[in-house]
């Protein structure tokens, strides 16, 4: 049986279906404990999920490519997450550059001015997941 909670916002399908509107608060409430506990957010999350995870795996694999801890230059700054869902587990490392003015004057990018994006598959013996929808969760 099936309850739909009354909230006051209408809402309708979405890429990855309801993953994506889970995975978000999720992962910025993993990022809210990591700071009350004073820890790094990869570290925070690393200590959560048990050795031999595969979120973990794909977690590690993408704070490796992006060099997590790296320092980075003024003005930058990284962020992190990860979900499973479509039996799929994917992680994304964002890294980012403040400058001054607000969203409401914020430009979106064109397609010509994407900044590089790097897909690492971690080899596995599993029974395969979705490559399409389980990306968009984390985005």
């Amino acid at each position: 049986m099936q309850a739909d909670a009354e909230v006051g916002l209408r809402f309708g399908w979405w890429r990855a279906v309801y993953a994506s509107q889970n995975a978000f608060p999720d992962e910025c409430f993993i990022d809210e404990l990591a700071v009350a506990a004073g820890k790094d957010p990869l570290a925070f999350r690393l200590e959560h999920l048990p050795p031999g995870n595969r979120l973990r795996a794909v977690l590690q694999l993408a704070a490796d490519k992006a060099e997590w801890g790296k320092p980075l230059p003024a003005g930058r700054g990284r962020g992190i997450a990860c979900y499973s869902s479509f039996g799929s587990h994917v992680a994304e490392v964002a890294e980012v550059s403040v400058r001054k003015g607000n969203f409401d004057d914020y430009q979106p990018l064109r397609f010509d001015e994407m900044p590089a994006v790097e897909v690492h598959v971690v080899p596995s013996l599993e029974a395969p997941g979705g490559m399409g929808l389980p990306i968009a969760p984390c985005c």
